[in-house]
């Protein structure tokens, strides 16, 4: 059996090698083009690519909602995140409510990735 630390663990074949340092501290290799941007892989790490991959299938996910939210993020939310309502989409998920001016404009794209996944 492999260590309680993870110590020894095989890595996940089926995850794709981002740039920047892994979990474990070491670092990976260098950012190529094609790799998800900076904020997607901050904000969700091994699935950014798979959040990426959304907006490059349907390019209007791609727009940017509210605070630098893409309709893929909201997309991603209600399919992979389980996301129910709109203030769980705005307020929790994204934090996008918290801004007045930001939910109101974001409000229609939450309601449309909501629809997707209902």
């Amino acid at each position: 059996p492999a260590p309680a630390d993870g110590a020894g663990a095989s890595p996940n074949r089926r995850s794709p090698s981002l740039p920047g340092p892994s979990p474990d501290g070491r670092s990976r290799r260098a950012a190529s083009p094609g790799d998800p941007p900076a904020h997607l892989v901050a904000r969700y790490g091994w699935e950014a690519r798979a959040v990426q991959d959304l907006a490059r299938r349907d390019p209007a996910l791609g727009e940017t909602v509210a605070a630098g939210i893409t309709r893929a993020e909201l997309v991603w939310a209600v399919l992979h995140e389980g996301a129910l309502d709109a203030g769980d989409l705005l307020d929790r998920r994204t934090r996008i409510g918290l801004v007045p001016e930001d939910r109101e404009a974001a409000l229609p794209a939450a309601e449309a990735a909501l629809a997707l996944g209902g």
